[in-house]
């Protein structure tokens, strides 16, 4: 390999490098728009994986976006706040509750979907 091709592989490696720092890690939290929240549950995913909402009434939209069944929690602790019963594929549901501020867990209770990557946070500031 000439040495000018190193020189360009080189700089290459280290632009790819410095790229990284931006690409992945926690993504920024969506946060709640007038009390609402979508939430969409698909094969193994949450989306978001990360929410923000205010302390308070808090509604969330929940649609199976996947090819099999799924559950929504919202959990405290290991205590259930808020809870959507199991979607076929394409279904849709809507929760509401009151949550005081703290940090929630999001996930699927179906099987060991919560394992495969179905769970999220929700933190009420």
């Amino acid at each position: 390999m000439s040495r000018s091709r190193r020189s360009r592989l080189a700089a290459l490696a280290v632009a790819s490098a410095l790229a990284l720092p931006g690409c992945g890690g926690e993504p920024e939290p969506v946060r709640a728009q007038a009390g609402r929240l979508s939430v969409a549950l698909d094969d193994f995913l949450l989306r978001p994986q990360s929410a923000r909402a205010a302390p308070g009434r808090i509604a969330l939209e929940v649609e199976n976006a996947g090819r099999i069944g799924h559950n929504l929690h919202v959990r405290d602790g290991e205590r259930d706040v808020l809870e959507v019963a199991t979607l076929l594929p394409g279904e849709r549901a809507a929760v509401a509750g009151r949550l005081p501020r703290g940090t929630y867990t999001l996930l699927c209770t179906v099987g060991n979907h919560r394992v495969l990557g179905m769970y999220g946070t929700l933190t009420v500031p």
